[in-house]
């Protein structure tokens, strides 16, 4: 009888671990998944401020600039701000050539960095 009675209070305080094996798996999953989540988000944030992507964004501003600046015929000079980029666009006519502009953009970050200098030959039609 007192084996029985062992036996029966054994298989339940085996339940007992398998259950409590069971919650402390999906807590520590959920731990696991809360410092994935910390982690992936400190490593996004330290990559936003990489110096090749904001080289590419700066690129990607002067392009649209200009293809802005050339829809629109503003051929004269001037300076943009951005967010965190400054934009300066200088138009030259170009010697022994009617018709003939250049557009140098230059797009420094707020340190006064120059990231990025776009130089681009233009045919003005109105001459």
């Amino acid at each position: 009888m007192k084996w029985i009675i062992r036996t029966f209070k054994d298989k339940k305080i085996n339940r007992r671990i398998s259950c409590s094996t069971l919650l402390e798996i999906i807590v520590a999953l959920l731990l696991a998944n809360i410092v994935f989540f910390f982690s992936f988000s400190i490593i996004l944030n330290s990559l936003s401020g990489n110096f090749m992507i904001r080289e590419y964004k700066a690129h990607l501003k002067a392009y649209s600039f200009l293809t802005e600046e050339v829809l629109e015929k503003n051929f004269e000079s001037k300076v943009i701000e951005f967010s965190n980029l400054n934009l300066q666009k200088e138009v030259q006519s170009v010697e022994n050539e009617p018709g003939l502009l250049l557009f140098d953009i230059y797009v420094t970050d707020r340190t006064g960095k120059e990231l990025v200098d776009l130089k681009c030959f233009i045919r003005n039609e109105k001459n």
